[in-house]
């Protein structure tokens, strides 16, 4: 990705996030994008505020996503993409073990739903499936 791309989108999520500071798709792409640039700690920081802002207003995202017209992604599905992710950036600062348990409760949560995400292509996961590999490659 070039990196004038990727100040665009540091920018475009920050406002995101001033704008609506509920709005947890922002923080998990914020987090993909210190994910790239190897800011592991603050990428772990917005993968835990996504989850919590979820936690938190889920009812809320609930009753907006009934009188959305289009079908929504589970709110289960993004908890499940953060723990994953979470997971990754632990294993990048060497904890190991608990990234790990992030990203086998990830995987557990989302299931199938993400099998063609291509974000964990960026870290040579063709798709979920191949967490199990990598787990092979930290023990």
């Amino acid at each position: 990705m070039l990196w004038k791309q990727l100040r665009i989108q540091f920018i475009f999520f920050e406002c995101a996030i001033n704008l609506n500071p509920k709005y947890y798709q922002a923080y998990n792409r914020l987090g993909d994008c210190y994910y790239i640039k190897k800011h592991f700690d603050i990428a772990i920081g917005c993968y835990q505020t996504s989850i919590k802002i979820i936690k938190m207003y889920e009812n809320e995202f609930k009753a907006q996503e009934s009188i959305s017209s289009v079908p929504p992604i589970p709110l289960s599905v993004y908890i499940g993409d953060n723990y994953i992710k979470l997971g990754i950036c632990l294993i990048q600062i060497d904890e190991k073990s608990l990234g790990l348990f992030f990203i086998r409760e990830g995987k557990s949560i989302i299931g199938s739903y993400f099998d063609n995400y291509d974000w964990y292509e960026r870290i040579n996961i063709k798709n979920i499936n191949e967490v199990d590999k990598l787990s092979d490659k930290i023990f």
